[in-house]
C-alpha cells in the first residue's frame, strides 16, 4: 500500500464478517458484499473514477461492485481467482483444491478448526506457497488473531459456500458486458481455468501470466504486482 500511495487515495477493506469489521451481514454473496462496498465509497464521496484492485475473493465481490455500479467503478485489476457464472461453474472451480469441498461443510468445517485456528492456516499457507516469500510470521498471527473469532470463521467459510448463488447472479450480470478497462494477473498453472470467464464479463479484458509465482502473487511476486498496477493506472506523479 505505501508504494501505491504517491499521487492517490489508497483504501483497503475488511469485508463485512471478515477482519476486524463488526456486524453480521445477511448474506456472503458477493452480490450482497459488493453493495456494502458501493455504500462504503458513497459514504466516503467516491461516486466515481474508483480504481479497483481485487484478488481471490476480492475479485468476486470488484466484478458485481462494476456491473451493479457502472458509474461509480472506472477499472478493475484482477488477481488470480475464479470468477464463476456462464462459463466456470462452482463444481469446476471445486475440483481445483480439496480446500472448497472442505469449507463448504457446514457446521463441521468450523467445529474442525475452531481452537486449532494457527495449525490449521500454517498447513494451508504452505499448501498453497509456490514460489517466494510465504506469509510473515507477524502476518500469519494477524490471521489467527482475526480468524480465532467465530464471527470472522463463519464467515469466512460462507464465502465459499454462497458459491452456487454467485454463479446465478453472474450469469445474469454477464448480460451485459463491462465496457471498462479490466486486466487480470495470475498464475501459469490455473490460467487456463480463470483467465476464460473474465472475458465472460468484460469481452476486451487484457491479461498477463506471472511465471514462476502461485496463488499468493503479493508475497510471492510483489514488485511485478506493483508493476503491472501502475501500468493500468498510471498516475502523473513520478
Amino acid at each position: 500500500m505505501p508504494s501505491l500511495l504517491p499521487g492517490r487515495t489508497v483504501i483497503a477493506i475488511d469485508l463485512p464478517g471478515l477482519g476486524d469489521s463488526t456486524g453480521n451481514p445477511p448474506s456472503m454473496t458477493k452480490t450482497v458484499l459488493a453493495t456494502y462496498v458501493h455504500k462504503l465509497l458513497d459514504h466516503l464521496g467516491h461516486h466515481e473514477n474508483v480504481q479497483v484492485v481485487g484478488h481471490d475473493f476480492g475479485l468476486n465481490v470488484a466484478y458485481p461492485l462494476a456491473a451493479q455500479h457502472r458509474d461509480q467503478v472506472a477499472g478493475l485489476f484482477l488477481m488470480d481467482g475464479g470468477l464463476v457464472g456462464k462459463n466456470l461453474k462452482f463444481a469446476t472451480l471445486a475440483s481445483a483444491s480439496w480446500h472448497f469441498s472442505f469449507f463448504m461443510q457446514n457446521p463441521l468445517a468450523e467445529e474442525l478448526v475452531a481452537g486449532r485456528v494457527e495449525t490449521f492456516l500454517t498447513r494451508f499457507f504452505q499448501s498453497v506457497k509456490t514460489a517466494g516469500e510465504n506469509v510473515s510470521d507477524d502476518e500469519l498471527a494477524e490471521f489467527v488473531r482475526v480468524f480465532s473469532r467465530p464471527q470472522v470463521l463463519h464467515a469466512g467459510f460462507e464465502l465459499y459456500r454462497t458459491l452456487t448463488q454467485d454463479e446465478a447472479a453472474n450469469t445474469k450480470l454477464q448480460d451485459t458486458p463491462l465496457t471498462i478497462p479490466v486486466h487480470m494477473i495470475t498464475q501459469a498453472a490455473l490460467a487456463d481455468l480463470f483467465l476464460p470467464p473474465i472475458h465472460d464479463a468484460a469481452p476486451h479484458a487484457t491479461f498477463a501470466v506471472v511465471p514462476g509465482a502461485g496463488h499468493c502473487l503479493v508475497h510471492e511476486a510483489p514488485d511485478r504486482v506493483l508493476a503491472e498496477i501502475n501500468a493500468f493506472y498510471p498516475t502523473s506523479t513520478p
